[in-house]
């Protein structure tokens, strides 16, 4: 006849306290592991229409992000203008030869665009998307592009007796500038 035994260990309690210790820092640990913040500038990033500019976005703390997926898009989050994700680059269309990140900067969490041979189309808003297993940022940042236009002509249209019709003219500006005539009294 088998008869059955029970078999106890008795730990002592601090055993049990140094185990629930370990585990609170190790659950600690992984729920700070993908925290991370993405900064850009509050104020708009303003450029004159075809130059190149760096639109500025970064992970605080810093963090290289090889292993995240990065992702600048408008307003459309399918309709990306630069994307990286498995360490893979993609120019989204119409920013094709225009678009890119700084390579060397990955691993120091700098995930600014450099965005070349600006038009007046690229103004807007940018959102600058990164993301890790579950936890994700995307804040948004203003693009003003303008264009200087033509020197103003300042012709003289009517002379009268005591006065004089002036006609101030000029093109191409972007945003259209706003003109005040002033005398000498301001």
């Amino acid at each position: 006849m088998i008869s059955a035994s029970s078999c106890f260990v008795f730990l002592p309690i601090s055993f049990f306290m140094e185990c629930l210790l370990s585990l609170l820092l190790f659950l600690n640990l992984c729920s700070t592991v993908d925290k991370f913040e993405v900064i850009v500038p509050l104020v708009p990033v303003v450029a004159d229409e075809g130059s190149d500019i760096v639109l500025p976005c970064k992970l605080s703390p810093q963090t290289s992000v090889i292993g995240m997926h990065v992702r600048w898009f408008r307003q459309k989050f399918s309709e990306y203008v630069y994307l990286y994700k498995d360490k893979m680059e993609t120019v989204g269309s119409g920013y094709e030869g225009r678009a890119s990140l700084f390579s060397t900067e990955l691993e120091k969490g700098n995930v600014s665009l450099l965005l070349k041979e600006v038009k007046i189309s690229d103004e807007g808003p940018y959102k600058c998307h990164v993301s890790r297993l579950e936890s994700f940022a995307e804040p948004q940042l203003q693009l003003t592009v303008k264009r200087q236009g033509s020197v103003p002509l300042i012709e003289v249209e009517k002379l009268e007796k005591d006065s004089l019709k002036l006609r101030c003219s000029s093109q191409g500006w972007y945003p259209e500038p706003q003109m005040v005539w002033m005398d000498k009294k301001g």
